[in-house]
């Protein structure tokens, strides 16, 4: 049997004490540095995930309003030629007006859009009259016209559309609000040809009218954001053909 003595609950005393200290003292050292660097790495993600947020939201309302001024433009100068937006103006101008539109005849151009040099504008307007002297005929322009250089250049990807109306108009001032009111539209139109002749015995005008309007069609990828229109359901009738 052994004798409990004092000596021995001071050991115990002092192995407890030891116990606890290095307790605490591993709880310092390692558990209390790991704890810091959970909560650090914690605040960091969430503060990356905010980033990554925020970077999102900028993302998508870029993309609204990039696809918003998309629409927008795509109201002047569409992808595709959008053929039923140009019908409302006509629609629209001939109900606004005293006019009657006859016949359209529709035609495409797919060779792009000529645009004028704007080189050859600049020398031209560089050129002055010298009436003191006479001078020797200018080669170098109709070498030029030779090589096949003209005075216009032919922007690729932007194709034409032209409308061949013929209409007839109440009067002259009739005449001249139903073209404002079609080269006013949203959508770039403007006039190419005009011949007009009034009726004897009448203030009726004959109108025939080439209208030239534009579409990007090296936009493709834009085709979706095309403005719609949308026109109501069907009056239900049954075609005879």
């Amino acid at each position: 049997m052994h004798e409990w003595k004092r000596r021995d609950t001071f050991m115990a005393l002092i192995a407890v004490c030891t116990l606890i200290g290095l307790f605490f003292l591993a709880e310092h050292l390692y558990v209390k540095p790991e704890e810091q660097d959970l909560a650090t790495a914690e605040a960091t993600l969430e503060t990356e995930r905010d980033k990554v947020a925020t970077l999102e939201s900028k993302e998508d309302q870029a993309d609204q309003a990039l696809s918003q001024s998309s629409r927008t433009a795509q109201q002047k100068l569409p992808v595709v030629p959008l053929l039923d937006q140009l019908f409302i103006g006509f629609e629209r101008a001939q109900v606004s007006t005293e006019t009657a539109i006859e016949e359209i005849e529709i035609a495409y151009n797919e060779e792009g859009v000529s645009l004028p040099d704007k080189r050859e504008e600049q020398n031209d307007s560089e050129e002055t009259p010298d009436s003191g002297r006479s001078s020797a005929p200018d080669t170098s322009s109709a070498d030029e016209e030779s090589d096949g250089q003209g005075s216009s250049t032919t922007q690729s990807g932007l194709n034409t559309i032209e409308f061949s109306i013929q209409l007839t108009a109440a009067n002259y001032e009739e005449m001249l609000m139903f073209l404002q009111n079609v080269t006013g539209q949203a959508r770039i139109t403007q006039v190419s040809a005009l011949e007009f002749e009034e009726t004897e015995g009448s203030e009726e005008v004959a109108l025939s009218v080439v209208l030239s309007s534009y579409y990007a069609s090296d936009l493709q990828e834009l085709a979706h954001e095309t403005p719609q229109y949308d026109y109501g359901e069907t009056p239900g009738k049954i075609t005879p053909f």
